[in-house]
């Protein structure tokens, strides 16, 4: 496609739209059938005037106004007679002519490489074969969206709205979809790598990428509540967070084991008859089969070629059904884990599955619209049930089997007669797609939780709506009755599972604790503090000798990306996502003052030797200096061609270096702003810098997986470290070596001269965000995606002490059991085996003689070897100088 014109550009995207730019704004034209009749009849008789357009041939004009270049006042003119039927009044004065040859529609590549589109509206366009690498797409609206054979690479679609939207044969490597939503959408033959970023992505009902690097929604205790469901007896919920199932009691809500192992997303959890045995379901192809007691994995059933979106047990347990993305429903037997038959019919995945109370009757629904009953002992098929417009999301038999509800896309639950597949009524109420559908034991209620954040109950024999449940603030995925169907539980995107009287509707009680990853964390010169920042947008001040948190500042509008310290430890810099960047005095937490002026989120903030400067990389491609004491904006450092992620100082404040996604870094004259070189050698996004002490040796770490080491006065490539297996997210100096840390999880540890790696500190359950020295040198301190800070003894690489805050209180925790906590924690105590988490308050259903000592600020855990080992009752700890590694 030929744009004419610098100003104003059009470029045709579809049949009847056209795709408008204005500067560096978009917007889309849309025309309707009678308008493109025109339109294309005018085009016939205008073909001698295709020299006005630089000879290009007129054939088929598809649009009303078509727009471009300032200057042509007569072509407009001309537009406007020939079109005098269609008001020409909106062609902009000087406005010329942009044309396509017929039959070429669908085979121009539209290109937006690089181009800003964050928040636009691209849903139900063609952007097939779209050239949009490197593009910000951040937020934008594209569902049902076209992006066939679209080159994607590095493009950024963060919390964007993708549902439905169909990416076959695009280019996906390097591509950002963290938090976009994607349910529905066809991934088949997406082009993926492992710098391909899916952090929290929504992918219930997704057709599987290509390529071995798969989708990954948000991991532990990061990401949404996507199933639940009671144990028989109603003493337990199981929740499926991301990628683990967590039990709680359900009379107090307090967590008793997590269990571990899927590598994607869990969709579905469900307890056998006994509720000796849960099924889990996951993204990653596989069902897990766990014994919920102990926790401990029996087996793993691998046969399905796609991920597993529903898992229910059928009679008394001895039969398991799983639903997937790969269109079947496979049957196993529980005991051996033997796949006993395949169910094949459905057209499009099936999202999910459930047995009648005999388990004789099978129900699953799918994507393809439709609702299928099968005879369960011989997988025969019934009959299919149409009638839903789109897709089926969940499904559900009442005890005795003469009932089937189904919940829907098109936001209603619809109830039919099991034996005649006869539609018995449609339940309207929900104002967007209902996620989850479930009748309590008689089958009298009938339970629907939905997009639209509530949770409706209705008469099942009626059809009448009896209350709506509010309380959620995201979308409801789960609602679950107990076995005696006074109790409703429901999870939700908000990371909350609510408890409800099933009868009255009242709210029971709200289970949280669901922290967010830790992206940026600092320390003061003296190193006595810790300052980290998250995204849930607060920043937290730690007194780092001792683990205690201090103080939480609140403030932020959205994540708080980095954190910076002066040199005298009295100001703190926060950026964020909200494109601010917030001073506090780090002693009272008094906010100071917001800088704002940035139009992108700001990702990294530093703070000169002196702290009379402050330095700002954002995602408008720009760096900013501001003078720290009164927030004036000084200048703003230009010539990177896209997202700033990462800005640094040198120990005399003479050189500033700025990392970027366009692979470089760059380095300034700090007092003038003046470019002194820009450093290429990286492949990917370059996301972190750092300067050595004497600023002899500059550090970047990048999407490539590799660190390089500079010279800093030369731009001179020194060395490159490998050894990470993912994207290098930070890089810290101290006098002996250099930290990095990886999306891997992992920590490295290098001799900054030989380049030689000495050691790798493993614990971390996610992504590793940010790695500090503390100043003493004796400490490596790490940042996760995991929710946790980690000390390390960075001469053995043991792990020397963990550290994790709630809204209520705080738990700062080392793998020999002993532990310091402070706030309102409610029983909420995190406890250290080895590396492992396990919860020990308030577990008086198991074990009865635990209690924790309300006066003692220092406590001594306890070892609980097995589930059925007698804890002892928690006693002060005698010297509580040997609790943490290293004094003030």
């Amino acid at each position: 496609m030929t744009a004419l014109g610098a100003e104003v550009a059009a470029q045709q995207i579809g049949s009847r739209s056209l795709l408008v730019r204005e500067g560096e704004r978009f917007r889309f034209i849309h025309f309707s059938v009678a308008e493109w009749l025109v339109a294309r009849a005018a085009a016939r008789d205008l073909r001698a005037h295709g020299a006005l357009l630089g000879q290009r041939e007129i054939s088929a004009l598809m649009a009303r106004f078509v727009l471009a270049c300032a200057g042509r006042q007569s072509v407009a003119a001309w537009v406007g007679d020939v079109l005098r039927s269609e008001d020409a009044s909106g062609v902009a004065k000087g406005n010329a002519l942009l044309l396509q040859k017929e039959g070429a529609v669908t085979e121009t590549a539209l290109d937006l490489a690089r181009q800003d589109l964050r928040g636009r509206d691209f849903a139900r366009q063609s952007l097939r074969r779209a050239n949009l690498a490197q593009a910000n797409l951040e937020g934008v609206v594209a569902v049902e969206a076209d992006f066939t054979g679209a080159s994607l690479v590095e493009a950024c679609f963060a919390e964007a709205d993708l549902r439905k939207a169909k990416f076959t044969g695009a280019d996906a490597r390097g591509t950002d979809f963290t938090l976009a939503r994607l349910e529905g959408a066809d991934l088949s033959g997406l082009r993926t790598d492992e710098t391909t970023r899916w952090a929290g992505a929504r992918l219930v009902g997704t057709a599987r990428a290509e390529g071995g690097h798969q989708p990954e929604p948000m991991v532990t205790r990061g990401g949404e509540v996507q199933s639940i469901t009671f144990s028989p007896d109603g003493f337990w919920i199981a929740q499926a967070e991301g990628n683990v199932i967590t039990i709680r009691s359900a009379r107090t809500g307090h967590r008793i084991r997590t269990l571990e192992g899927h590598t994607h997303g869990v969709l579905s959890v469900a307890f056998d008859a006994q509720g000796r045995t849960l099924a889990s379901g996951s993204s990653d192809n596989t069902v897990k089969l766990w014994d919920a007691p102990s926790g401990k994995l029996l087996r793993t059933l691998l046969d399905h070629a796609n991920g597993v979106i529903g898992v229910a047990f059928g009679g008394q347990g001895r039969t398991l059904a799983s639903g997937s993305m790969d269109n079947t429903v496979k049957l196993w037997d529980t005991p051996s884990g033997k796949l006993l038959r395949t169910l094949e019919g459905h057209t499009s995945g099936v999202l999910s599955v459930a047995f009648d109370a005999q388990g004789l009757t099978l129900a699953s629904g799918s994507s393809d619209n439709t609702v299928k009953l099968w005879d369960a002992p011989s997988g025969k098929l019934l009959r299919t049930i149409e009638g839903h417009g789109i897709l089926v999301l969940s499904v559900a038999l009442d005890a005795q089997g003469r009932m089937v509800a189904s919940g829907s896309y098109d936001n209603t639950v619809k109830l039919w007669d099991a034996t005649s597949g006869k539609l018995r009524r449609t339940l309207e109420g929900h104002t967007d797609s209902v996620r989850s559908v479930a009748f309590d034991a008689e089958g009298r209620t009938l339970a629907s939780g939905s997009s639209d954040n509530t949770v409706k109950l209705w008469d099942s024999s009626s059809g009448k709506l009896l209350r709506t449940l509010e309380g959620h603030t995201n979308w409801v995925w789960s609602v679950a009755f107990d076995a005696q169907g006074r109790t409703l539980a429901s999870g939700s995107s908000d990371n909350t599972v609510k408890l409800w009287h099933a009868t009255s509707g009242k709210l029971l009680r709200t289970l949280e604790g669901h922290k967010n990853g830790v992206l940026s964390v600092a320390f003061d010169a003296q190193g006595r503090m810790l300052a980290s920042g998250s995204s849930d947008k607060t920043v937290k001040l730690w007194d780092a000798p001792s683990g205690k948190l201090l103080r939480t500042l609140e403030g932020h509008k959205n994540s708080v990306r980095s954190v910076a310290f002066d040199a005298q430890g009295r100001t703190l810099a926060s950026g964020s996502s909200d494109k601010t960047v917030k001073l506090w005095d780090a002693t009272s937490g008094k906010l100071l003052g917001t800088l704002e002026g940035h139009k992108g989120y700001v990702r990294s903030v530093a703070f000169d030797a002196q702290g009379r400067t402050l330095a700002s990389g954002s995602h408008d491609n720009t760096v900013k200096l501001w003078d720290a004491p009164n927030g004036k904006l000084l200048r703003t450092l230009q010539g990177h061609t896209d997202w700033v992620l990462s800005v640094t100082f040198d120990a005399q404040a003479s050189t500033l270096a700025s990392g970027s996604k366009d692979n470089t870094v760059k380095l300034w004259d700090a007092p003038s702003g003046k470019l002194l070189r820009t450093l290429e050698g990286h492949t990917y996004s370059v996301l972190s810098v750092a300067f050595d002490a004497q600023g002899r040796t500059l550090a970047s770490g990048s999407s490539d997986k590799t660190v390089k080491l500079w010279d800093a006065h030369s731009g001179k490539l020194l060395r490159t470290l490998e050894g990470h297996t993912n994207s290098v997210l930070s890089v810290a100096f101290d006098a002996q070596g250099l930290a990095s840390g990886s999306s891997d999880k992992t920590v490295k540890l290098w001799d900054a001269h030989s380049g030689k790696l000495l050691r790798t500190l493993e614990g971390h359950s996610d992504s590793v965000w940010a790695v500090a020295f503390h100043p003493g040198g004796q400490i490596v301190i790490s940042s996760s995606e995991d929710g946790t800070i980690r000390y390390w003894d960075r001469e053995t690489g043991a792990c020397l002490a963990i550290l994790f805050a709630s809204e209520s209180g705080w738990v700062a925790f080392r793998p020999n059991g002993k532990y310091k906590w402070g706030g309102d924690l409610k029983g909420r105590f995190w406890h250290a085996i080895g590396l492992a988490r396990y919860e020990v308050g308030e577990l008086d259903e198991y074990y009865p003689d635990l209690a924790i000592p309300e006066d003692a600020p220092l406590c001594e855990g306890v070892y609980l070897p097995s589930n059925k080992a007698k804890a002892t009752t928690l006693t002060p700890a005698v010297r509580a100088r040997n609790w943490w590694p290293f004094t003030s």
